[in-house]
């Protein structure tokens, strides 16, 4: 210690292998008089599914040796990766072709010890993830406790009834993810009596129109010419 009795700390920090992992606080400041303490305290987040090691190191004046150093070891185990959907299914009912459904969000919380990483989050055909309403990605981690939404859209190109799988590809044991994706297309057919016609100057011609609903299509429908 410094003649004073006081102890001057000049460092507080984690080195070693896992040292991301580790974090450290403390209401140390630069000097501890003397009789008194500080607490530094240490948090482990761990990223990976197996054990993780670092070294907490004080620098101090103790002995009347300044840069004099104390360290600690540091380990932990991480639980591994897992998480929760918040649903396995989403059914959006009928949706005219051409058109976008509005979103449905699957939530999905990361209830293990470690971060919870995607490399893939996809849907097929028919169906859609609307970006700017989705937090899960491929370039961002979910803390341990933490949760993401992905959002899904219905956007049929095709009558009938129509399904998909959105699939999510992460770093737990049991990936990928799957839920299942199920919507019902609406559209109709437009049969002319006759394909087509030379009409002369003032002259007039009348076609049979044949509309014909698919999917249960049921809806106005405009019709103009040009």
């Amino acid at each position: 210690a410094a003649s004073s009795g006081s102890l001057t700390v000049s460092g507080i920090a984690i080195s070693g292998t896992n040292a991301a992992d580790f974090t450290q606080t403390n209401d140390c400041g630069s000097t501890v008089a003397s009789g008194a303490s500080c607490t530094i305290s240490v948090t482990f987040t761990p990223s990976v599914s197996a054990a993780e090691s670092a070294t907490l190191t004080v620098t101090d004046d103790s002995g009347g040796t300044a840069n004099s150093t104390q360290t600690v070891a540091l380990s932990g185990t991480g639980s591994g990766t897992t998480l929760s959907l918040s649903t396995t299914s989403l059914g959006f009912g009928t949706q005219a072709v051409g058109s976008q459904s509005a979103d449905q969000m699957v939530t999905v919380t990361n209830t293990g010890g470690a971060n919870l990483t995607f490399s893939g989050i996809n849907v097929g055909s028919n169906f859609t993830i609307d970006a700017a309403q989705t937090t899960c990605t491929t370039s961002a981690t979910v803390a341990p406790k933490g949760t993401c939404q992905v959002a899904v859209a219905f956007a049929p190109t095709a009558a009938g009834s129509l399904s998909g799988t959105l699939v999510l590809t992460d770093n737990t044991a049991s990936s990928p993810q799957s839920v299942a994706l199920s919507g019902g297309g609406q559209d109709f057919a437009l049969t002319p009596s006759t394909i087509g016609v030379t009409v002369g100057s003032a002259g007039y011609a009348t076609f049979a129109l044949q509309l014909s609903p698919e999917g249960g299509f049921n809806q106005t429908v405009r019709l103009g010419c040009s």
